[in-house]
């Protein structure tokens, strides 16, 4: 949850955390092998400090989106809004699917990963991805194109 107001393109913090190849319920993935999880024995207050990207929300129509290890503002964020992030636009395939509950007339229903996207759902998703799945999705459209 935001707690003050925040800008249009204002990072929101770094992702920094113990690195990994394999997906769990709480890591993000920053890299087609590189998932970003909480560092094992951490506390809570090292979470809280550390890693507040751990406590981040799915949104199917999200206010924030990572670039790089950063999460920036879509748009304005009002203090006491929940920041949210699309988990498809970062996770290739993940640990943990869940169904959505957001209530947003375009979500998709299961959240899984990229991976199980329809291509049409994973273009519209194309400005919000990851560059790591932003070159999977162009390589995709390519090779459809050729």
């Amino acid at each position: 949850m935001a707690t003050e107001p925040i800008g249009e393109g204002e990072a929101l913090f770094h992702v920094e955390g113990f690195t990994t190849d394999r997906p769990s319920r709480y890591s993000v993935q920053v890299d087609d092998h590189t998932h970003v999880d909480v560092d094992p024995g951490a506390t809570l207050e090292d979470m809280i400090t550390r890693c507040p990207w751990r406590f981040l929300n799915h949104g199917c129509e999200p206010n924030a989106v990572l670039r790089g290890q950063d999460f920036v503002a879509l748009r304005p964020i009002e203090a006491g809004e929940d920041v949210t992030y699309n988990y498809n636009t970062t996770e290739f395939d993940m640990a943990a699917p869940f169904d959505c509950r957001c209530r947003h007339d375009r979500c998709v229903g299961h959240i899984s990963g990229f991976a199980h996207l329809p291509l049409v759902e994973q273009t519209r998703l194309r400005p919000w991805l990851a560059g790591h799945l932003r070159r999977r999705l162009d390589s995709a459209l390519r090779s459809a194109s050729a």
